[in-house]
């Protein structure tokens, strides 16, 4: 890892490799006729300085149904220099996922909210004991789908990671029915069974019911 380049020596460590007396090197002088110090060479001693190498965050994706908290994700970073991390996110995605609206994120189970974030929208967390991540949840706002967006970002004592994005994607489900009301059509001489299969109101026709009309299905109307 050294190159003597005329009258310099010149080092080059290995990556995150650092201490003292890390390397030594011994020289002499010599022109065309004499030599010095060949019996007695002089001794160069590398000692290399440690500086703080600042976190790795990864990008990742929740899932999670329409209406329904996600499972807990672990964040992912690396540190070469230190095991305890803090973390912070950010919402940055247009679902509304705000709790008047019916959503949240959370941050090792605080809310990600006005009474929380900073001036710049961030949620965070202090430094945390080795082997203690970040762990986020999302719930959407009442009857999203599609998609939204997370950001976060790790830190040490001195330095953050690159912001690195979380992508979420809630999948459509299907709501029930409001309340169901029963509409008369008189003059109908036919009458009817309901039934309920997977979340639908079936209505038949049944010529062994007898009825002064026939009903209709119909949500939020009063029933005659």
């Amino acid at each position: 890892n050294g190159t003597v380049v005329g009258s310099q020596l010149i080092y080059q460590s290995l990556a995150n490799e650092f201490g003292n007396n890390y390397a030594e090197f011994q020289y002499y002088a010599s022109d065309l006729t004499t030599i010095v110090g060949e019996d007695d060479p002089a001794k160069i001693t590398i000692n290399i300085q440690a500086v703080d190498d600042p976190p790795i965050s990864y990008s990742d994706e929740i899932a999670t149904d329409e209406n329904t908290t996600s499972e807990p994700l672990i964040l992912r970073c690396d540190d070469i220099d230190s095991d305890e991390l803090g973390y912070r996110i950010r919402y940055i995605g247009s679902g509304d996922a705000y709790e008047e609206n019916g959503g949240l994120i959370t941050l090792n189970q605080i809310p990600l909210n006005d009474e929380e974030i900073d001036d710049n929208g961030w949620l965070a967390t202090d430094i945390l004991p080795a082997g203690t991540n970040g762990i986020v949840t999302y719930t959407g706002a009442t009857n999203y789908n599609g998609s939204d967006m997370i950001e976060y970002q790790c830190f040490d004592e001195t330095s953050f990671s690159q912001i690195s994005e979380i992508s979420v994607t809630i999948n459509p489900i299907n709501s029930p029915p409001g309340d169901i009301r029963l509409l008369r059509i008189p003059g109908s001489k036919t009458g009817f069974q309901s039934d309920i299969d997977n979340g639908l109101i079936i209505i038949k026709e049944d010529s062994d019911v007898t009825s002064n009309g026939l009903y209709i299905a119909h949500p939020d109307t009063d029933t005659e």
